[in-house]
């Protein structure tokens, strides 16, 4: 542990090379490159090398290194194949795929921190994982056949950072509290599953174009940056897509279960939005929706309280099918439902059959003219059609369900 070794010449190994770590300390590998024609393996944990030296995988053999920090280049006439586990963390150096054959079946390859980049596009990796604060530099794209793993090892409670190409992935499973951010754009292309097994949230632009089928968990979460979906068959029953900053939507072709929307959120909707379950601005909620679509809904629930004003984009409509709930606490703190514009209304429109359940919620400029009378209990209305206020002369003291 914590020793220093300079490489003064490029040093060839036709055979195995294993690196190792008595203790905590890190060791220095420096200078010119390190030729290995067999196996790099490692003993010990903890972190083991880093340094200036270039190690070159040349040869036929496995690749079961964890906690290696040197670059790491592959270029072989021959076939590396990966072990189980590969950990790799870097601040200054490179993985590089240059040539040969790449075994990746049943491994992982974890990023654990550091700021490495990798150029790698003609891998397909098994499983990889970006972890523990890590900020990863994409050289090209990254391809994987199962399961891009964010935290779920290491790391639960950091963000992480990634740039450049794109991430194609069959599936993602987020388990940190944290979140991913970058430049970089993930696009789910396979058979696989999107699923947060902690509160973390995706903020990288995130992209559904498969020809397979994406089976969402109980909980996903996505803000920030741009939701899209161009094909494949998603299956979202029992799930719930939980928004929590401002966020671009162009998912028609999904039909979502469960949206919840939190926090000050702007939602810029530019295809129709589809929820076949229930639309909520959970409480402390402040929602507006912008864009150049609406969205059609079973269960629409306005959660908030305390004078907040909701906006729907004027023009647009918004439909709700099953039930629509809004109860603000008081008289003195009533939520507004309102148009984006001073003068043209917005569409909501509640479908005959539907239930209602709405108190203390404010109209503006809303035209509900295309299904039933909406009846607010001790509202107030502005230049909205086919709403109407009842109050407790009309109703008693309560709040009622009604049924056109």
């Amino acid at each position: 542990g914590g020793f220093t070794y300079t490489i003064s010449g490029d040093c060839y190994v036709t055979g195995n090379v294993q690196v190792g770590n008595s203790g905590s300390t890190t060791n220095n590998l420096n200078g010119d490159k390190l030729y290995v024609g067999g196996n790099l393996n490692s003993v010990g944990t903890g972190p083991i090398f880093t340094g200036t030296t270039e190690i070159v995988l040349n040869g036929t053999g496995t690749w079961s290194t964890v906690y290696l920090r040197n670059a790491i280049t592959i270029n072989t006439t021959g076939t590396i194949t990966l072990g189980t586990l590969v950990v790799y963390s870097s601040s200054i150096n490179t993985l590089k795929h240059v040539a040969g054959t790449v075994v990746t079946t049943s491994s992982t390859l974890r990023i654990n921190s550091g700021t490495p980049s990798i150029d790698m596009a003609s891998i397909t990796f098994n499983n990889f994982e970006i972890s523990n604060g890590a900020t990863v530099t994409l050289l090209s794209d990254l391809n994987i056949s199962g399961t891009l793993n964010i935290g779920v090892s290491v790391g639960s409670t950091s963000s992480v950072i990634i740039n450049g190409f794109t991430i194609n992935t069959a599936g993602i499973t987020f388990g940190t509290t944290g979140s991913s951010t970058g430049t970089t754009n993930i696009a789910l292309n396979g058979t696989g599953t999107w699923n947060h097994t902690n509160t973390g949230v995706i903020r990288n632009n995130l992209t559904i174009n498969t020809s397979g089928t994406l089976t969402l968990g109980s909980s996903v979460r996505f803000d920030t940056g741009a939701l899209t979906y161009t094909a494949g068959t998603v299956i979202t029953t029992g799930s719930t897509l939980t928004i929590a900053t401002s966020t671009t939507l162009n998912t028609a072709g999904i039909n979502w279960n469960n949206v919840t929307i939190s926090t000050v959120n702007t939602i810029t909707n530019n295809s129709l939005l589809t929820i076949g379950g229930t639309l909520t601005y959970a409480s402390g909620s402040v929602v507006t929706f912008a864009g150049t679509h609406g969205w059609t809904v079973g269960h629409f629930v306005i959660a908030t309280s305390g004078s907040i004003s909701h906006i729907l984009k004027d023009s647009l409509t918004y439909t709700v099918t099953d039930s629509f709930t809004s109860i603000s606490t008081t008289n003195a703190a009533k939520d507004t439902l309102a148009s984006s514009s001073g003068t043209v209304k917005a569409i909501l429109t509640l479908n005959f059959g539907a239930t209602q359940n709405v108190a203390y919620t404010n109209a503006t400029r809303i035209d509900s003219s295309g299904g039933q009378t909406i009846y607010s209990f001790n509202g107030t209305l502005t230049d909205s059609i086919n709403w109407q206020v009842l109050n407790a002369s009309l109703i008693g003291s309560g709040v009622s369900t009604f049924v056109n």
